[in-house]
Order: structure tokens, then sequence, then C-alpha cells
């Protein structure tokens, strides 16, 4: 199979929503039981919160949330994370978890991705989790049903739906990616009595593992966005993309040939051909060897770091982009506190930025990973995100401290160590 070259991208794409006939309903359900026995089930759009005056008009959907097992429709008063959360999202419908299950209902005007946040959560075992992010999926007339799919990093899928099943499960339900997210997840788990050597290489296979789900889910994008016969499947096999690549330009200019006057696509097409000649221009930001780009962020206590005197007053810096909502990046902590444990008397640093727009969910992910580093901060808007141009996270450079230069790129398991003891031991 001929392997689509891909990057991680984060908030890349706008996404556009498409007018549905009015009054159209949708229902969702689902058994969250597995993780979660309580919390507020939120599913909201990344598009912009609207204004007051906007929301007097007519919503984009109108939560009539239907609880299973007689539940209440009253909400549970959040605490004051939750709250925040829910005043910078832009909330379409809600509604309870009653022992793991849920059921809402409400009225759809638009066709458009949207997330889950379970809010307030509490889980199996009766502790109190951090707000968590769930995957995107389209909400649309009709019904859909949430369980659990446990490949790869992902913990629940949606199916059901026109479009959601044609932009999401056509490829992530196909065998050929079921086993390959199995077999990552088989590499990924941790077997006892290996030895370093063999736990490096059972870690390697995992991450080509890995990158062979990401061909996958990129070339099963492509062929809905350049295959399928309604443009709108097209527009959203690209638009709920977070694997990207040349494919998405290359199949925009097909969907053009569809539907020439087609707005979306127009200007979907003219910002990535300048983001290609950008990018041809600045091709150096962050590349090994090239010089880092330094910058000041703040504390979680407000307190101003210049990324220029952390290296100043060490050998190494890791710079380490990462979010609370991002699994990879949670896994990763508990080996780099290893590291840093055991190199930091020797002249490393570890300077990490959070792109969460969320304060609230900054704060509290930091205090239940504990972490013993530089911890900054924060926004998707955030110029350091821009500076250097985060598609996705985590995201790493190691940089030599005195000469400010780039020496390593994405640093994850044993490759840190192994860096860091050619370096430093």
């Amino acid at each position: 199979m001929k392997k689509l070259k891909t990057t991680i991208l984060s908030c890349l794409i706008g996404i556009v929503a498409v007018n549905a006939e009015a009054g159209e309903k949708f229902v969702i359900t689902g058994d969250m039981s597995s993780v979660y026995k309580s919390g507020d089930m939120v599913i909201w759009s990344p598009e912009k919160k609207k204004s007051k005056k906007e929301a007097d008009g007519k919503s984009a959907a109108k939560p009539a949330a239907a609880m299973t097992m007689g539940s209440s429709m009253s909400m549970s008063s959040a605490s004051s994370g939750s709250q925040s959360m829910r005043d910078n999202l832009n909330i379409l419908a809600e509604g309870k978890l009653v022992d793991g299950k849920f059921r809402i209902e409400g009225e759809v005007d638009n066709v458009q991705q949207v997330y889950f946040y379970v809010l307030d959560a509490v889980g199996e075992d009766g502790s109190k989790r951090a707000p968590t992010k769930g995957q995107g999926f389209i909400l649309e007339p009709g019904e859909l049903t949430m369980a659990p799919y446990n490949a790869g990093f992902s913990k629940f899928a949606v199916s059901g739906g026109k479009y959601n099943d044609a932009v999401y499960n056509s490829w992530r339900m196909s065998e050929e990616y079921k086993a390959a997210a199995a077999e990552m997840k088989r590499l990924y788990t941790e077997v006892a009595g290996e030895t370093e050597e063999e736990k490096r290489t059972r870690l390697d296979k995992a991450s080509e593992a890995q990158s062979k789900m990401f061909d996958l889910e990129a070339e099963g994008r492509n062929k809905v966005a350049t295959t399928h016969p309604d443009v709108l499947a097209r527009k959203l096999a690209i638009q709920t993309a977070w694997l990207g690549g040349r494919w998405m330009l290359d199949a925009a200019y097909t969907i053009r040939e569809m539907a020439p006057e087609d707005k979306w696509v127009n200007e979907y097409i003219a910002s990535q051909e300048a983001y290609y000649a950008k990018r041809a221009k600045n091709d150096q930001i962050g590349r090994i060897g090239s010089g880092i780009k330094d910058f000041d962020a703040e504390t979680l206590e407000g307190k101003v770091i210049s990324l220029k005197d952390v290296r100043s007053k060490n050998k190494y810096v890791l710079l380490e982009f990462w979010a609370s909502w991002c699994g990879p990046c949670r896994a990763e902590i508990p080996h780099m506190k290893k590291a840093y444990e055991k190199y930091h008397d020797k002249g490393f640093e570890i300077f990490s930025f959070t792109i969460d727009d969320d304060k609230d969910a900054w704060e509290t992910a930091s205090g239940e990973e504990n972490l013993p580093w530089i911890d900054t901060g924060h926004g998707s808007e955030s110029e350091p995100k821009k500076l250097y141009e985060v598609m996705g996270v985590p995201a790493n450079y190691l940089v030599d401290g005195e000469t400010g230069e780039v020496i390593a790129r994405n640093l994850r398991g044993h490759k840190l160590d192994e860096k860091l003891k050619e370096l430093l031991d």
C-alpha cells in the first residue's frame, strides 16, 4: 500500500456548518460506564461562541436532554474549573451521565463537527476526574450511538448518521485499521520482565504501528474527500482531519471541480496555497541545526519566565509543547519525570508550554501530574505556538543552552534517554 505522508495538525482548518432543515431531530445515546459513573456530558462546537446578541436568536441546537434511568433534568452545580470551561465553550447540547449512561435529544440546524466533554466527571471508583475531552464526530439529524472504542488512544467512538459514518467510520471500522490499532495498543503495553533492549525494540515497533494507523486514516479520509458523491461529505473529510498533509489540498482541488462556486473550498485552497508558500520560505523554523526562537511565557502563578534566561543557566533545555487533553502528552510525562530526575542536576531542564485554551484545565492537569519542571502557557492562538508553527502536540525541541541550536526534535521514550546519555553521561 502506498503511504501518504502525514503531519499532525491541530485546529488548522475552520469548520463550516451546513444548514439542515429547521427542526430536524437528533438523538445521542451512549454507555460510558467502563470509565465514568457520573458527570455532565457536554456537546460543543469548535466554532466561536456566539455573543449575547447572537445567542438571543435561533441557536444551533436546542437541548432537550432526556436522561436514561429516569434521572432528573436539573444540572448539578459545577466546580469552578468546569464553570470556567462552560463559559468558554459553544455548547450545543448537554445531559447527565447516570450510572455511566446518557441520552441527549435536540434539534439540529447545522451539520457540523462537534466534540464532547465530560465535566465534573466521577470515575467508577468514585474519584473525581479532570474535564475529559472526547473525540470529534458529526452532529446531524438522526440517531447516533457512543460506545467504547479502545483502539489507539481513543476511548469512545460515535456510530450512525450518514456523514458521521462516511467521514469517520468508513476507515476507522475497516479490518486493516482495527488490526493496526490493536497491534499498536499491544506494543505500547508494558511486558513484565523484559530487558531494557527488549523494551526499546518494542516501543520502536509501537511507533511504527502508530505511523501505519496515521497513514491508513489519511488514506481513508483522502478516499472520502476524492470519491464520495456528496460534496458535503468530501468537505467534512478535510475539515475534520487532524492528520493532514498535501493530500488535503489536492483533494480540495477535486471538490472545486465538482462545486466551482463553493465559497469554503475556494477560500480553503487560497489559504493552503499561501500556507505552503510560507512554509517553503520558513522551512528552517525549529529544524535540527537551526537557532531556537526565544520567547517569554507565564507560569500558573503569573510569573514571566524567559526561555533565553533558562538556556543561559543550563547545558540543555527540552522545549515541550503539550496540552491537558492530549493523551500521548500525558502518557509521556512519567517517563520524562524519570529523565528529569536523572539528568536535571547535570544541566538538563524542561521548559513546557501548554496550548490549552482553558487555564483551569491546564492547572488541573499540572496538579494531577505534579510537574517538577518549568510549566508555562497557554493557548491555541498563543504567540509561542504560532512562532513554532505547532500543528499538533506533543512536540518538543532539545536545545543547546549555550548556542541556542536545536540538536534534536520529538524525542520520546528511550530516544530521549539515549540522547541525554550521549550528551550528559
